[in-house]
């Protein structure tokens, strides 16, 4: 009995943490489309990636769609609101936070550099959800979270 309630309070403090969990649309027909939580983030697994035939996290996140990408001179990449949004563009309170492997990023080409099978799962949060994990930096334009087969 006390073993059950280690388990229960454990993962209790993993979800106040911000452990993502997995709920939502659970029937996704081919595995093709994002997993939806509640409060709107997505997750994008290893699996999707590879029936998805894409080449790097970028073309993932463009995939999945959610957020505008778009790529400039000289290998930047510029990205825009979820749909549905305010129509600004590329102002630092108008885009999402990049975190990869847990390291906040602001260049987003590194997208271009995370090659398909290097990807282990990537998360597109909701603004409430990276407010809540990243404090007030993701500013409503919610975050992308890339976790490489490296980092688990």
């Amino acid at each position: 009995m006390f073993g059950q309630r280690k388990i229960a309070a454990w993962a209790a403090a993993a979800l106040v943490a911000g452990a993502s969990v997995a709920c939502g649309n659970h029937n996704t027909g081919a595995g093709l489309a994002p997993r939806a939580s509640a409060s709107g983030s997505r997750t994008i697994t290893r699996e999707m990636i590879t029936k998805w035939n894409i080449l790097d996290a970028y073309d993932a996140v463009e995939r999945a769609g959610g957020y505008k990408l778009a790529a400039g001179g000289g290998g930047q990449v510029s990205v825009s609101q979820r749909r549905g949004q305010s129509s600004l563009r590329n102002s630092n309170a108008d885009r999402p936070v990049l975190v990869v492997d847990g390291s906040m990023l602001t260049d987003f080409s590194a997208l271009r550099q995370i090659r398909a099978t290097q990807i282990e799962r990537i998360d597109l949060l909701s603004s409430s959800d990276a407010t809540q994990r990243y404090g007030t930096s993701s500013s409503g334009a919610g975050a992308i979270v890339v976790t490489t087969g490296g980092q688990r």
